[in-house]
């Protein structure tokens, strides 16, 4: 009798352990370059309907296949007419809305930097904001305002010599603000009093932007997926996954991988707003002309 009752709270036990360790929150897995996505990312496919996982699944890719990476990281202006589409008034498609309420809300992990070591909470998100002087999300639905904003991305280009492809992996997005801001002048707009079209003014914007929160893109599609971009054609459902997937966006390059791990605006060697344009230009026409002496003919 005594060795029955020892073995029936055993099993008790066993299957209060197992309980609990289901009921804590799944832990998504964050991959920090495309060499980590590389045989190992596999996505969260829970039962409830909020976790279907709408995002298509993008192709495995073997380690030993990719034999050049390159990372990368740009700047998206909503300044821009092209990238206003990702901001617009309504909340469920304003990216900067969606991803600030989905990390408040635990859907979405926020982290302090490109490296997503360390999480951060909404406390810490609402005292940056706050910093910077933007005291309501609902600045950030103002046509006037947020086009002082922008999103930050870093991205690995990478060639998958399987497939004879050079391209993308997106591993991050941050929104970035002004860190000296006034949300009534702000930094100037391009083609306002910048020579011609503005180009001081943009390469002064690279000076000027900072990161409030990062988020592992591989590891958030299934969110992103779920609210649609305010498209001109309101037939076309395209998710903020697609935008940034088929990259319905412009941007400037502000740092590419070098020894001295420092971006564009912190080149000595570049001396004004011009120069630190011309240096994103150089670098995007090198990862184009990487992809031209791929082949031959």
């Amino acid at each position: 009798m005594i060795r029955k009752g020892i073995f029936s709270v055993i099993l008790m036990l066993c299957a209060l352990t197992q309980v609990n360790a289901q009921s804590e929150k799944k832990k998504k897995t964050v991959v920090k370059s495309v060499h980590d996505f590389a045989d190992s990312v596999k996505f969260d496919k829970n039962v409830s309907k909020d976790s279907i996982n709408c995002a298509p699944a993008l192709p495995k890719v073997k380690a030993d296949d990719v034999t050049y990476s390159k990372r990368i990281w740009r700047d998206v202006f909503f300044a821009e007419n092209a990238n206003k589409y990702l901001v617009a008034a309504d909340p469920r498609k304003n990216i900067i809305r969606i991803i600030l309420d989905e990390v408040r809300s635990g859907k979405m992990d926020g982290y302090n930097s490109d490296q997503f070591t360390m999480e951060v909470d909404s406390a810490t998100i609402d005292g940056a904001l706050t910093t910077l002087g933007i005291v309501s999300d609902e600045e950030f639905s103002d046509y006037e305002k947020n086009v002082r904003f922008g999103l930050r991305i870093v991205e690995d280009w990478y060639f998958d010599k399987n497939r004879s492809e050079f391209k993308p992996f997106i591993v991050g997005i941050a929104v970035i603000v002004p860190n000296s801001i006034n949300l009534n002048t702000g930094p100037a707009l391009p083609g306002g009093n910048g020579g011609p079209g503005g180009g001081e003014n943009l390469g002064d914007l690279l000076l000027n932007m900072q990161p409030v929160v990062w988020i592992n893109y591989p590891s958030i599609r299934d969110r992103l997926c779920k609210y649609n971009i305010a498209h001109a054609n309101d037939k076309i459902g395209y998710s903020f996954d697609d935008a940034m997937q088929l990259r319905f966006f412009t941007s400037i390059i502000s740092k590419e991988s070098n020894p001295e791990d420092i971006r564009i605006k912190d080149r000595k060697d570049l001396a004004n707003g011009v120069d630190k344009l011309l240096e994103a230009d150089r670098i995007k026409n090198n990862l184009m002309q990487y992809d031209q002496d791929l082949w031959e003919y």
